[in-house]
């Protein structure tokens, strides 16, 4: 017992000595993390402007394409005329150009009760029951 209150009493075994050296060493990983955080932050927002940019960019040239697809599908069009008129894949058309028209509705499905037929047209213009 004695032996244990020798060494209690002894700086480097204190309770004081102990939370001392846990609160600097936090302290310091904590600097660290928070430097990291900065760091991975800025290269977050630059890479984000990049991409900004670059978004930017590629919806000024798609915009360019929903123009002419809405044009195009004044008459009533399947996405296989679609596509060869474009000159891609239908299930791209699909995905890129004539889903994010119908969500716009910049176009509209022939059929909307089924939008999953074979025989769907995609139309532009106002709503009217085809």
């Amino acid at each position: 017992m004695a032996a244990r209150d020798a060494l209690s009493r002894c700086s480097i075994y204190s309770r004081r000595w102990r939370l001392w050296s846990r609160t600097t060493v936090h302290h310091n990983t904590y600097h660290d993390a928070q430097k990291m955080y900065y760091e991975r932050t800025k290269k977050y927002y630059e890479h984000a402007k990049k991409y900004h940019e670059r978004t930017k960019k590629y919806y000024e040239h798609t915009k360019k394409y929903y123009d002419r697809l809405v044009r195009f599908c004044q008459r009533a069009r399947s996405a296989r005329e679609i596509a060869d008129r474009f000159g891609y894949n239908v299930t791209y058309m699909r995905r890129v150009y004539i889903r994010p028209l119908l969500e716009e509705k910049r176009l509209f499905l022939t059929m909307p009760d089924k939008p999953r037929s074979k025989q769907q047209r995609y139309v532009s213009g106002s709503r009217v029951d085809f």
